[in-house]
Parts: C-alpha cells; sequence; structure tokens
C-alpha cells in the first residue's frame, strides 16, 4: 500500500514540475521580429535573412542598414523554444557569410552588422 501512495506522490510531483517549466502551451503564435542590417565594410553589400534571396533590394552600401520584418511561428509562454534564424552577406552573386540566431516568444528585433570579414548578430527582447 505504501509503494502505491509513494508511486502516486511521485507522479503529483513530476506533473507539478513539467507544469512549472513553461512546457505546458504548446500553442503556436506569430511574431513580428524586426531586423536591422548594418553595413560596417567599406564595399556594397547583400544582407538578408533567411526567406529571402540575393537581389538588389537588399543591397546595403558601405556605412548603410537596412531594416525589414520577418513574421516567425513560436511557441507561446516557453521561452525556452528556440526557433532558428540565419541573417546572411554576400557580394557578386556569392553567399560570404551567415550568421543563426535563436529566437524566441519575447524576442522584438535582431540587429546584425558586418565589418567586412565576420557576421554578428545581438537578439532584443
Amino acid at each position: 500500500m505504501q509503494s502505491k501512495i509513494r508511486f502516486f506522490v511521485a507522479l503529483a510531483a513530476m506533473a507539478l514540475l513539467f507544469n512549472s517549466t513553461g512546457c505546458e502551451d504548446y500553442t503556436k503564435v506569430q511574431i513580428n521580429v524586426v531586423f536591422t542590417l548594418n553595413n560596417g565594410s567599406g564595399m556594397d553589400t547583400h544582407m538578408w535573412v533567411e526567406g529571402e534571396s540575393m537581389s538588389q533590394a537588399n543591397k546595403v552600401s558601405p556605412g548603410s542598414s537596412r531594416t525589414m520584418t520577418k513574421s516567425l511561428s513560436v511557441y507561446s509562454e516557453n521561452v525556452n523554444s528556440k526557433e532558428k534564424v540565419t541573417v546572411y552577406v554576400g557580394r557578386n552573386g556569392a553567399q560570404i557569410g551567415y550568421q543563426e540566431v535563436q529566437l524566441n516568444c519575447l524576442s522584438k528585433s535582431v540587429t546584425a552588422f558586418y565589418d567586412g570579414t565576420y557576421l554578428s548578430c545581438t537578439v532584443k527582447e
């Protein structure tokens, strides 16, 4: 009898722990994330986000930036659930760099900076 009680107590404790981790809400919601893509290099550089392709529309002059908004589907209420999105840079029809960023339901913006050698991205909530 005591083993059954221990089993049910352990089961209840696990259910409580699982429920308190934020995993209880598996509903996906749409969030809009603003991407600011800054070209700190000395040359015209294409800067684009996953879902776009290299084109004249995303060519950024030296010292300039472009802003775009991307709608993503993420799990609501679960900050541990990450959605990966890739930011790319390229020139002369070739991709020359990329950076994966991980976004969650609190992510509001991403700032990317390309210095001519390295692409860095910062996520803000």
